[in-house]
């Protein structure tokens, strides 16, 4: 995965659909009481165990793409970090967002230190922007 700013909309998408598989096993009847000693008993009983492991690899297949996804969030935010040039460079999508009300393309000279027509010469700024960016997903209901 390359590095990018943190999307938990995909990672919802995942467990909607886990949610999902769970509501349909739990619907479908094989949750039933049955005679203990009943062929249809053992039959349902694999089937749950079944239902279970493929619930639990689901599980740890979310589990591992939150990880991958704040990794790959940390990994935008550290390469990006102290270096604008770099990040208005290779992402060019960056251009349309905004800072503090503006536009980036329409405030950007593209000459030597052009961030700073943007962020101004304090590089605190653009890293507590950039950070705000590549986590937005968690901080942004402050």
């Amino acid at each position: 995965m390359k590095p990018e700013p943190l999307n938990l909309e995909k990672i919802k998408e995942r467990w909607i659909d886990l949610e999902t598989t769970l509501s349909f096993v739990e619907e479908s009847g094989f949750l039933t009481t049955l005679e203990e000693d009943s062929k249809e008993f053992k039959e349902r009983d694999e089937i749950i165990t079944n239902i279970r492991e493929l619930v639990n690899e689901q599980l740890e297949d979310l589990f591992n793409e939150v990880k991958q996804r704040l990794k790959s969030a940390c990994e935008f935010y550290l390469r990006y970090k102290d270096n604008p040039e770099l990040l208005i460079k290779e992402q060019s999508w960056i251009l349309e967002l905004e800072y503090e009300g503006n536009r980036i393309d329409d405030v950007l000279d593209y000459g030597a230190g052009c961030w700073q027509a943007v962020w101004g010469e304090d590089i605190k700024k653009y890293n507590e922007w950039l950070f705000k960016l590549a986590f937005k997903d968690v901080i942004k209901n402050e």
